[in-house]
């Protein structure tokens, strides 16, 4: 992330990415493509806290999947993500 990200979760909480966070695709899902963080564990808190990837589309960060659960948690609104493309 070139910057810092702020994401709405549905429980009226939010969730920050971190400027110069780096994430790796690891999959798909019908809602978009899958990211982990490849600094470290990267979690969330929905009923208990666990690890989260970033599900994102078309530019957009749209949900987490959440890997201990194996379920999608969708945001609140969808963010525009701020990346830049390594090669």
């Amino acid at each position: 992330m070139s910057r810092v990200v702020i994401a709405p979760l549905p429980n009226d909480s939010s969730v920050t990415l971190p400027a110069g966070s780096q994430w790796r695709r690891v999959g798909a899902l019908p809602q978009g493509d899958v990211y982990r963080s490849q600094s470290g564990l990267f979690t969330v808190q929905t009923r208990r806290q666990g690890e989260a990837y970033v599900v994102a589309t078309s530019g957009k960060m749209v949900g987490f999947y959440l890997p201990g659960e194996g379920a999608f948690m969708p945001l609140s609104r969808p963010v525009t993500l701020p990346v830049e493309m390594r090669q």
